[in-house]
C-alpha cells in the first residue's frame, strides 16, 4: 500500500494521525473533568448547604 510513497509522506501521515489522536484524548479528558466538577458541585449543594 505504502511501497511507492516517500518517507516524508509517511512521517507526515503518522504525525497527523498522532496529533489528531492526542487532541481527541485531551478533549475527552477535559470533558471528564467538567463532568466530575459538575457532580462534585451537585453533591456539595445537596449535602452541605442544608447543614
Amino acid at each position: 500500500m505504502f511501497t511507492e510513497t516517500s518517507i516524508k509522506f509517511r512521517l507526515m501521515l503518522v504525525m497527523s494521525i498522532l496529533s489528531v489522536l492526542m487532541v481527541s484524548i485531551g478533549a475527552y479528558g477535559l470533558y471528564g473533568f467538567n463532568q466530575s466538577n459538575h457532580t462534585v458541585q451537585s453533591v456539595y449543594e445537596d449535602r452541605m448547604m442544608p447543614a
